[in-house]
């Protein structure tokens, strides 16, 4: 943890003791491709610390010409649950073609102010 005079900048979230509180992991091709179909659906993937008990994610596609890519969203798993809406619509926001910083920045507060 950082310190400055105001207080700490970042404390370190509690880490997940059990297994049980993730979800599993695809095991066979079928299931894969489960999770992949249920992504395409959704339009966007999350892992909530399935890989890591301290790191969670939420992804959205972003398209670029003949290269399958996501941008991504990790922060802790309180910060992940907390936030999931505000984070998918930040990223939709910056997987647009052409989308500008200040696009993302207005977008994501307007979801905040909602």
């Amino acid at each position: 943890m950082t310190r400055t005079a105001a207080g700490p900048i970042f404390t370190p979230a509690p880490r997940a003791t059990t297994a049980a509180a993730r979800p599993p992991l695809p095991r066979s091709r079928d299931e894969l491709q489960a999770r992949l179909d249920l992504v395409r659906s959704d339009g966007f993937a999350a892992d909530p610390a399935a890989l890591d008990p301290a790191t969670a994610c939420i992804a959205v596609p972003w398209p670029q010409p003949g290269f399958p890519s996501a941008i991504a969203c990790l922060a802790p798993p309180v910060i992940i649950t907390a936030s999931t809406a505000l984070a998918r619509r930040a990223l939709a926001l910056a997987a647009q073609p052409g989308s500008t910083p200040n696009q993302v920045i207005t977008g994501a507060a307007d979801a905040i102010a909602r």
